[in-house]
């Protein structure tokens, strides 16, 4: 447990919210994990189109990136399911495309410590079928 209590407030499918006791060192690892299994997590902030960091201090800290650039776009998405998390508290999903690289984006309404942010987990699309 780290120095300072956190928590991070989820909402379930039925809008019910959860409170978790997570420190700032948790976040941390927890989008290390996330980034570790998935092609990206990060952290955004839809309101001003930013993306986050999470130091291994846990200190939360914006990037000079906008949100929106990683899908090599100079203005906000027109789908941006990561505004509709924002805006319902909820969970949605959708598709991009990069050329011919195709990703799925899980975006997901969160607070830590009473600050809003949407958690994006994205997925490289591939299409080897494995026997």
């Amino acid at each position: 447990m780290g120095l300072f209590s956190s928590s991070i407030a989820l909402w379930d499918d039925k809008s019910q919210r959860l409170d978790l006791d997570m420190t700032k060192e948790d976040l941390y690892s927890t989008l290390k994990l996330l980034n570790a299994l998935f092609f990206k997590a990060r952290l955004v902030d839809v309101e001003n189109s930013i993306e986050y960091n999470v130091t291994p201090e846990g200190k939360i800290v914006p990037t000079e990136t906008c949100c929106f650039a990683v899908w090599g776009k100079e203005n906000p998405c027109n789908n941006c399911t990561s505004m509709q998390a924002f805006k319902s508290k909820s969970q949605l999903t959708k598709h991009e495309s990069i050329g011919s690289v195709k990703f799925h984006i899980l975006s997901k309404y969160i607070e830590f410590n009473h600050k809003p942010y949407i958690l994006e987990v994205v997925v490289k699309e591939t299409h080897n079928i494995m026997d």
